[in-house]
């Protein structure tokens, strides 16, 4: 049988399905990157090789490019593997980065893992949370997500993460010890304090949700694979209906858990309020009302028409800022105006150091349907203080750590954008001295009061 029932440390019967394969093979790729920077000259730490090639994998393609990594160094009864098989295989036409290989390895890493979890979900055996120990988790906030969408589980990862076994036995040995007649569980937490509990001297565990539901502030709603709580962007209307493309390990939202669900109605209820204020402020004239759920990678899991054209833009802002959750883009009039000439708007004005701490940046042209807008703005703002960018050409985009953050930015910046505009008019507006912006901002951001 595929199941074997075992007892823990402390007696309790559990359900298990037994898996050879994990990160093996890939720590072995990351041996021979670090191998091939040595030998150019740059030698890097190990945390600093996984940092580089896990970072790529959140930029592949969401099937990697047609490349599939076969993981298995040892037999796999869970795939009918008899012995190990490490393989890569592509096709001629398949696009082989970096980004997609990186992105191929963490798949195959967390397959056996993923199919052993669906053997037991089908003998309605399931976990409320993975609580997530190994090498690969050393690299904050990647393997994190792959695995949370990989097993439908929410991932929590504590500071010992990187530890792996040699910590859980540290704790049985001390047990061994220190138990002094006393069960397992007493224990743990009387003396130990798991590493999932704050405890001064250690972090609470961080978690990656299943899905990371939705948040209000545009008109797509986002689900999982990353560390947020909520996160939208902007959808369209179009009648294409198909729900099964390529690239999702999920295709529906009854396949999500209830709680999930719920957070994601509720965040629809949010989502539609703070769009009646794009129409409010007049920032666009017209929005159609039917709303989509897409992940991020922006596979369709609710709704009766396809995610918006610039879905892979707004999916590529929240997974390479992890800060943002929420992502707006209008085609407001005056700062639309700004863009079309692509020109940034000048810190003339105190509003502009409070809010944007200096000009609001102009970033470069992009064609829309792919990331190319999304690699644009991180690009551009990943430096800046501004929460909005003008897209060459296009119009603004702005974004923010809550949604609603992000449409008061969006408001904000069509503000300044016909304020600079009238005085131009008028003549040359005065700009104001970056230390005195470096003033206002601090000021506005540190000790002013309602914003």
């Amino acid at each position: 049988t595929e199941i074997d029932l075992v007892t823990t440390p402390a007696g309790h019967q559990v359900a298990m399905v037994h898996c050879n394969n994990g990160a093996s093979e890939l720590g072995s790729w990351a041996d021979l990157f670090g191998d091939f920077a040595r030998r150019i000259g740059v030698p890097v730490d190990q945390d600093a090789v996984f940092a580089a090639l896990l970072g790529a994998a959140l930029e592949g393609e969401p099937d990697a490019g047609g490349l599939l990594a076969y993981n298995a160094l040892a037999g796999e009864p869970v795939i009918g593997l008899d012995e190990g098989r490490p393989m890569i295989v592509r096709t001629p036409g398949s696009a082989l980065t970096l980004a997609n290989f990186m992105r191929a390895q963490i798949y195959g890493s967390f397959a056996a893992l993923s199919l052993g979890m669906r053997t037991l979900t089908a003998q309605d055996v399931g976990l409320d949370t993975m609580y997530a120990h190994g090498g690969v988790f050393r690299t904050a906030d990647v393997a994190q997500r792959f695995l949370a969408a990989a097993i439908d589980t929410q991932v929590a990862v504590s500071a010992t993460a990187g530890e792996g076994g040699a910590w859980g036995m540290a704790v049985l040995a001390s047990y061994l010890i220190n138990g002094d007649g006393r069960s397992l569980e007493t224990f743990l937490a009387a003396t130990c304090s798991p590493p999932w509990r704050p405890t001064p001297s250690r972090p609470a565990m961080k978690t990656w949700p299943a899905t990371a539901a939705t948040s209000s502030g545009t008109k797509q709603a986002w689900l999982p694979n990353a560390p947020r709580s909520t996160r939208c962007a902007e959808a369209g209307r179009s009648t294409n209906t198909n729900k099964n493309e390529p690239g999702g390990m999920m295709t529906a939202l009854q396949d999500y858990p209830p709680q999930v669900q719920d957070e994601i109605a509720r965040a629809r209820e949010d989502v539609c309020a703070l769009h009646a204020e794009l129409t409010r402020w007049n920032l666009v004239v017209w929005t159609a009302g039917d709303m989509v759920v897409c992940d991020l990678d922006g596979v369709l899991v609710d709704g009766d028409h396809s995610p918006s054209s610039d879905t892979a833009a707004h999916a590529y802002v929240y997974r390479h800022m992890p800060e943002i959750y929420g992502v707006v883009h209008t085609h407001s009039t005056y700062a639309t105006a700004w863009a079309a000439r692509g020109e940034e708007i000048p810190c003339v004005l105190t509003m502009m150091g409070d809010e944007f701490g200096g000009p609001v940046p102009v970033g470069p042209f992009a064609i829309i349907g792919d990331d190319s807008i999304g690699r644009g703005i991180v690009e551009t703002l990943r430096d800046s203080r501004s929460p909005a960018v003008l897209m060459q050409n296009h119009g603004p985009f702005t974004i923010g750590k809550t949604a609603e953050a992000a449409v008061k930015a969006a408001a904000m910046v069509e503000e300044v954008a016909h304020t600079v505009y009238v005085a131009r008019q008028l003549g040359d507006p005065l700009p104001i001295a970056q230390d005195l912006i470096d003033r206002l901002y601090d000021r506005y951001t540190t000790v002013y009061g309602q914003h």
